[in-house]
């Protein structure tokens, strides 16, 4: 995994919670066409011994009156709505990129920090000090490629988004109690971590333009995955340990 660290500036960009992210943004199921729901057809028998009077229109009595011919098909429950269309995602520019690799870096610095100061599990405390050091070395890496390739990071509403995200995830792990530490920051790491490779996918691979951009996502998403593994893995241990 430092391997893949030493390589890529933008690999953690991936590295992150996008606490929110980073939280996250299940979709439900649309209705397919041709499935809507029909409406029930009301049927009325007379009573036993009760005379029927003849029907108007010359069908036997209890029997349901025919609808008219114009109005057959044209019930509103047949009719069914298009799917409604999911506007594509806005790219992002390389420059915006480099901010979202900046603020995932500083938000895994500071968070494993914490988690070396608070984390009781050995494991969990050499999670948290792999982190600070993968990215502290992702940020120096990172400022010699923005250099390289003439990038400026820009703020995005990606970055905005990002950015609130790593402060909650700090904010609330601050303030948890110690005993349930471990489990907070390694199930934040998990979540942030899945966020992340969505990111790389949805977002930042199609976005970028530039081969060495492109190289150095492709490769940050294995570290990304490599550490996703490891905190799941983590996250099964505390599991059985505390039983939650």
């Amino acid at each position: 995994m430092s391997h893949l660290s030493h390589r890529t500036v933008f690999t953690l960009a991936a590295l992150s919670a996008l606490a929110s992210a980073c939280a996250g943004d299940q979709r439900e199921p649309e209705t397919p066409a041709g499935e809507a729901e029909q409406a029930p057809v009301m049927k009325t028998t007379p009573s036993p011994g009760e005379e029927s009077a003849p029907a108007p229109n010359g069908q036997p009595a209890g029997l349901p009156q025919a609808e008219p011919q114009s109005m057959q098909g044209n019930s509103q429950n047949n009719v069914v709505a298009a799917p409604a269309v999911q506007p594509a995602q806005a790219k992002l520019s390389e420059d915006q990129i480099a901010r979202v690799a900046e603020l995932v870096n500083t938000a895994e610095v500071d968070q494993g920090k914490l988690a070396q100061s608070k984390a009781q599990s050995p494991r969990v405390k050499a999670f948290a000090t792999k982190m600070v050091n993968h990215h502290s070395q992702a940020k120096a890496e990172q400022a010699k490629l923005v250099k390289q390739l003439n990038l400026t990071a820009a703020e995005s509403p990606e970055a905005a988004a990002l950015k609130s995200d790593g402060a909650q995830t700090l904010s609330t792990l601050k303030t948890t109690p110690a005993a349930d530490f471990d489990r907070a920051y390694i199930d934040s790491q998990v979540t942030g971590h899945q966020k992340v490779l969505t990111t790389i996918d949805e977002q930042l691979l199609p976005s970028a333009k530039s081969e060495r951009v492109v190289s150095a996502l492709k490769l940050g998403r294995e570290a990304v995955a490599a550490h996703l593994a490891e905190a799941k893995e983590i996250q099964d241990e505390l599991s059985k340990t505390t039983g939650k």
